[in-house]
């Protein structure tokens, strides 16, 4: 609801994990985390959260969540170390996160990256909607403020938004964010 945790509620819920914790001799911070946070939105009964994988997807620890939707954001050639050396060796460890019959929302990919996703999207039966192809934007104006994009899909009237971040990438983050949405 737009208020962080309070320290106490955190402690609490650290407490409480240290036990399956301990069980598990080598667990990420990130792991842990993931964990605590799983469980302050079950204590505080979140009906909708957006969790970000923290690397890949595929062995992340937040891929144990069955989503509405997965949203797959612009990839590149990052974490090639864990990932793999291509780009379609990334794009299907990104792609671990589609759900069979879940929808996916991807911001536009190159070739190699897009072909792996949409490969998974059929595998699994999942409807995949492609900004540039099913969501188009377009940017209107900006300043030190933010910017205004205009959004649309075929055949239907257009929106404008506005965001407070600068960068013609958050355009697009933007128009991802709104199809997934």
């Amino acid at each position: 609801d737009g208020e962080p945790i309070s320290h106490a509620e955190l402690a609490e819920l650290v407490d409480e994990v240290k036990t399956a914790v301990a069980r598990f001799p080598y667990l990420t911070t990130f792991e842990i985390t993931t964990a605590v946070g799983f469980l302050a939105f079950a204590r505080k009964g979140v009906n909708a959260a957006v969790i970000e994988v923290g690397l890949g997807g595929r062995l992340d620890a937040t891929n144990v969540v069955t989503p509405d939707v997965s949203v797959i954001t612009s990839l590149s050639y990052d974490h090639m170390l864990v990932l793999g050396d291509t780009l379609a060796k990334i794009a299907g460890e990104k792609a671990g996160i589609i759900k069979p019959n879940r929808p996916v929302v991807s911001s536009p990919q190159k070739d190699e990256a897009l072909d792996v996703i949409k490969h998974v999207c059929e595998e699994r039966s999942s409807p995949l909607t492609l900004v540039s192809r099913d969501i188009h934007y377009a940017p209107v104006s900006h300043s030190l403020d933010g910017q205004t994009l205009r959004i649309w899909e075929e055949n239907t009237p257009s929106l404008e938004l506005s965001i407070p971040l600068l960068g013609a990438h958050q355009l697009e983050n933007a128009a991802t964010a709104y199809a997934a949405l």
